[in-house]
């Protein structure tokens, strides 16, 4: 293919401009054609597909945690309660494959508290810091092909200054900012909430176009930062926002009446569902919660934390249909756990 390449060009001297077009047009068709063209693709999962990771809420020094869906085998990843070097873990994430979690860790360094990323295998070894930076760092998400982690970070050296989105190698190298929005304060800010299991787009809430800080609308973009697309006007809330395993649908957090609510809704954001109708009283000023939502690998059903069976609980994991059938508590020890990523 190459020789008739070069045979057929050293001839186009001889040809008209617009015939040479034609027949370069032609190779590049006849040359895709001829060979297989890899895309990126995302990784598969391997081993246990039943595995859940969680965050303990214990003060001041939380730690990562695996366990079996039905909330057995609880395995600590990370242990660093004793050291001033290494003072809190949160928001971890599992890759897509399972092999590894990225997760941010608050350190002390120089007399000052920041969050940096890490990341960790699940059996707890090979710790890794990806980070080494000034930036307040948060909910770090690989990409679905494991070649980049994505995450929110401040612009500058205080939590007060905008919030952008960055992208960085799971190796630490290329750590770049991926946007710049700005609506004219420092309150502007946006934060990456999920990224498509088929890599096609990351979602966002952001305040870049609101006319107050605290009116906050989603968005959606490709995971180079472009094709930047406004989904609400309306500052609806979509806590914890999260894609099905198919990438068909989403989960998140509303509240209804002043309680809070598991919805579901397509990809498109068309078909709006609420699968709960939780409602508790205030008891002394305590509240019921719902914490980070989660699917389950085959997406059937849904992880939640909540002190759904009792307001003065620390929080109890939960998993519901998801089509809101058959709710079941699978965690009852009265430790603090939140942030469940199943896979």
């Amino acid at each position: 293919m190459l020789f008739l390449a070069c045979f057929v060009y050293g001839n186009f001297e001889k040809i008209t401009m617009m015939k040479k077009i034609k027949y370069l047009l032609f190779i590049t068709v006849f040359a895709s054609c001829e060979k297989n063209i890899d895309l990126p693709k995302s990784v598969l999962p391997q081993g246990n597909l039943n595995k859940v990771l969680y965050s303990d809420c214990s003060v001041p020094f939380p730690d990562l945690y695996t366990m079996n869906a039905d909330g057995s085998d609880n395995i600590r990843l990370t242990n660093f309660s004793n050291s001033c070097d290494f003072c809190s873990v949160t928001f971890g994430s599992w890759r897509q494959d399972g092999g590894k979690v990225v997760f941010c860790g608050t350190v002390l360094e120089n007399n000052a508290y920041k969050t940096e990323i890490f990341t960790i295998n699940p059996d707890g070894s090979e710790l890794q810091r990806i980070t080494f930076n000034t930036l307040h760092e948060s909910n770090p998400l690989f990409s679905p092909f494991g070649d980049k982690i994505y995450y929110t970070a401040a612009t500058g050296d205080n939590s007060v200054t905008p919030y952008q989105i960055f992208t960085v190698n799971p190796d630490g190298t290329e750590d770049e900012q991926l946007t710049f929005f700005s609506n004219g304060n420092d309150s502007c800010a946006s934060f990456i909430t999920t990224i498509s299991p088929t890599g096609d787009k990351i979602l966002f809430s952001s305040n870049k176009d609101a006319s107050i800080s605290s009116m906050w609308d989603l968005y959606s973009m490709d995971l180079q930062g472009n094709d930047i697309i406004r989904i609400t006007y309306n500052s609806e809330d979509f806590g914890s926002l999260t894609f099905s395993p198919d990438g068909n649908k989403l989960a998140f957090i509303r509240e209804v009446n002043q309680n809070p609510q598991i919805f579901t809704i397509n990809a498109d954001f068309t078909g709006l569902s609420q699968i709960t109708n939780f409602n508790s009283p205030n008891l002394n000023g305590i509240q019921l919660y719902l914490n980070t939502v989660s699917w389950a690998p085959d997406g059937t059903k849904i992880i939640f934390s909540s002190n759904l069976n009792d307001l003065n609980d620390y929080g109890e994991f939960y998993t519901i249909n998801a089509d809101g059938t058959d709710l079941t508590q699978i965690t009852n020890n009265g430790l603090c756990k939140t942030n469940p990523r199943w896979r």
